[in-house]
Protein backbone atom coordinates (compact mmCIF):
# COMPACT_ATOMS: atom_id res chain seq x y z
CA UNK A 1 0.00 0.00 0.00
CA UNK A 2 1.12 3.25 -0.88
CA UNK A 3 1.22 5.93 2.30
CA UNK A 4 3.29 8.96 2.82
CA UNK A 5 5.01 9.12 6.41
CA UNK A 6 5.67 11.91 9.10
CA UNK A 7 7.81 11.11 11.64
CA UNK A 8 8.75 13.16 14.66
CA UNK A 9 11.04 12.03 17.73
CA UNK A 10 12.63 13.11 20.76
CA UNK A 11 15.71 11.83 23.10
CA UNK A 12 16.26 12.69 26.49
CA UNK A 13 18.57 10.62 28.24
CA UNK A 14 18.06 7.38 28.01
CA UNK A 15 14.57 7.67 26.58
CA UNK A 16 13.46 7.50 22.90
CA UNK A 17 9.93 8.50 21.64
CA UNK A 18 8.69 8.85 17.91
CA UNK A 19 5.31 9.10 16.50
CA UNK A 20 4.55 8.35 13.15
CA UNK A 21 1.55 9.30 11.61
CA UNK A 22 0.48 8.26 7.81
CA UNK A 23 -2.01 8.86 5.20
CA UNK A 24 -2.87 6.11 2.37
CA UNK A 25 -2.80 7.42 -1.24
CA UNK A 26 -6.06 6.03 -2.48
CA UNK A 27 -6.98 3.73 -5.50
CA UNK A 28 -9.69 3.45 -7.28
CA UNK A 29 -11.91 0.86 -5.85
CA UNK A 30 -11.34 -1.36 -8.99
CA UNK A 31 -7.96 -2.26 -8.41
CA UNK A 32 -8.03 -1.36 -4.15
CA UNK A 33 -6.99 -5.17 -2.97
CA UNK A 34 -7.34 -3.90 0.54
CA UNK A 35 -9.71 -0.86 0.77
CA UNK A 36 -9.97 -1.36 4.88
CA UNK A 37 -6.45 -1.72 5.71
CA UNK A 38 -6.04 1.69 7.19
CA UNK A 39 -9.17 0.56 9.72
CA UNK A 40 -6.47 -2.73 10.98
CA UNK A 41 -2.91 -1.23 9.63
CA UNK A 42 -3.54 1.78 11.91
CA UNK A 43 -3.04 5.23 10.83
CA UNK A 44 -0.88 6.40 13.91
CA UNK A 45 2.36 4.45 15.47
CA UNK A 46 3.82 5.63 18.62
CA UNK A 47 7.62 4.11 19.60
CA UNK A 48 9.17 4.60 23.29
CA UNK A 49 12.39 3.10 23.53
CA UNK A 50 14.55 3.11 27.09
CA UNK A 51 17.85 2.28 26.85
CA UNK A 52 20.41 1.18 29.39
CA UNK A 53 23.57 -0.38 30.36
CA UNK A 54 23.15 -2.01 26.88
CA UNK A 55 19.67 -3.21 27.47
CA UNK A 56 17.15 -2.25 25.11
CA UNK A 57 12.85 -2.47 26.19
CA UNK A 58 10.56 -0.99 23.46
CA UNK A 59 6.86 -0.35 23.28
CA UNK A 60 5.21 0.32 19.84
CA UNK A 61 1.90 1.16 20.11
CA UNK A 62 -0.68 1.77 16.78
CA UNK A 63 -4.16 2.45 16.42
CA UNK A 64 -6.73 3.31 13.64
CA UNK A 65 -7.59 6.30 14.46
CA UNK A 66 -11.51 5.50 14.34
CA UNK A 67 -14.21 4.28 16.85
CA UNK A 68 -16.97 1.76 16.77
CA UNK A 69 -16.41 -1.24 14.13
CA UNK A 70 -13.27 0.64 12.59
CA UNK A 71 -11.14 0.73 15.84
CA UNK A 72 -8.24 -1.53 15.81
CA UNK A 73 -5.38 -1.52 17.48
CA UNK A 74 -1.80 -3.20 17.76
CA UNK A 75 0.87 -3.06 21.15
CA UNK A 76 4.24 -4.82 20.42
CA UNK A 77 6.78 -4.93 23.32
CA UNK A 78 10.12 -5.69 22.82
CA UNK A 79 13.24 -6.48 24.90
CA UNK A 80 16.78 -7.16 23.83
CA UNK A 81 20.13 -7.36 25.61
CA UNK A 82 23.86 -8.03 24.81
CA UNK A 83 24.86 -11.68 24.29
CA UNK A 84 28.63 -10.73 23.11
CA UNK A 85 29.88 -7.12 21.37
CA UNK A 86 28.41 -7.53 18.64
CA UNK A 87 25.27 -9.48 18.87
CA UNK A 88 22.17 -8.55 20.53
CA UNK A 89 19.01 -11.49 21.90
CA UNK A 90 16.13 -10.17 21.92
CA UNK A 91 12.37 -11.22 22.98
CA UNK A 92 9.40 -9.53 21.25
CA UNK A 93 5.17 -9.71 22.09
CA UNK A 94 3.08 -8.66 19.83
CA UNK A 95 -0.97 -8.51 19.52
CA UNK A 96 -3.78 -6.86 17.21
CA UNK A 97 -4.11 -6.16 13.99
CA UNK A 98 -1.52 -5.29 10.81
CA UNK A 99 1.33 -8.00 11.62
CA UNK A 100 1.32 -8.42 8.38
CA UNK A 101 0.02 -7.39 4.90
CA UNK A 102 -1.66 -10.84 4.16
CA UNK A 103 -3.42 -11.18 7.34
CA UNK A 104 -3.72 -7.20 8.02
CA UNK A 105 -7.14 -7.80 8.97
CA UNK A 106 -7.36 -10.94 11.46
CA UNK A 107 -5.87 -10.71 15.08
CA UNK A 108 -3.22 -12.25 15.89
CA UNK A 109 -0.94 -12.93 19.20
CA UNK A 110 2.55 -13.72 18.57
CA UNK A 111 5.96 -14.21 20.51
CA UNK A 112 9.57 -13.56 18.34
CA UNK A 113 12.48 -14.54 19.44
CA UNK A 114 16.11 -14.17 18.05
CA UNK A 115 19.96 -12.55 17.45
CA UNK A 116 20.69 -9.64 15.86
CA UNK A 117 23.97 -8.04 14.84
CA UNK A 118 24.46 -4.54 16.86
CA UNK A 119 25.22 -1.27 15.18
CA UNK A 120 29.36 -1.59 14.46
CA UNK A 121 29.39 2.31 13.79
Amino acid sequence: WNRIIGMVGLERGNWTMMLRPWWRIPESADVDDNPDIQDYAGRLELLLVHQRDGHELSLLARHSLRDGGRSHAAIQIGYAMPISSYLKGYVQLFSGYGASLLDYNHRQTRIGIGISMMQWL
